[in-house]
């Protein structure tokens, strides 16, 4: 089961409006670009609990947390924050990979012998008003910009 968080920005309709006479390709550019930046303070804040935990012994799992944005062919985009399957540290001379202990940091296992030391979870929560007003001032800013580019065209 996935976590999800779905953002409503108050003021959208003005907008949504101007976003509706662009072109779909542009749509995706700026709604990219908005995704992106609003996920920034939740990777910052998911960064913070892990060191004021202590969950930091290689710092593996702290540089691994990302975001990845993904747009799907209905045009949706959604992102994916967490450790990135790409990432591989080291601890001791041995290789490790983050995605595969994350969720036993975060969530705790094995029978109860490894307490959850939640990170991202709360920082999502946490978060939500950062990232709301972090979506809303990209595409404040990208709009303009890409009204631009179509003019010069």
């Amino acid at each position: 089961m996935r976590d999800g968080v779905d953002i409503k920005v108050a003021g959208a309709k003005d907008v949504n409006k101007v976003l509706q006479r662009l072109p779909q390709r542009v749509q995706k550019n700026i709604f990219r670009s908005a995704i992106r930046a609003a996920t920034r303070p939740v990777i910052k804040d998911a960064r913070k609990a892990l060191y004021k935990q202590g969950s930091v012994r290689s710092k593996s799992l702290w540089k691994s947390i990302t975001a990845i944005v993904k747009t799907y062919k209905n045009g949706t985009v959604g992102a994916f924050v967490g450790p990135s399957r790409k990432y591989r540290g080291t601890h001791n001379g041995k290789r490790v990979t983050p995605w595969k202990y994350a969720h036993l940091v975060e969530r705790g296992g094995d029978g109860g012998r490894l307490r959850p030391r939640p990170f991202l979870a709360p920082a999502i929560a946490g978060k939500l008003t950062a990232t709301k007003n972090a979506f809303a001032q990209q595409i404040r800013k990208r709009l303009p910009v890409e009204i631009a580019k179509l003019k010069r065209k």
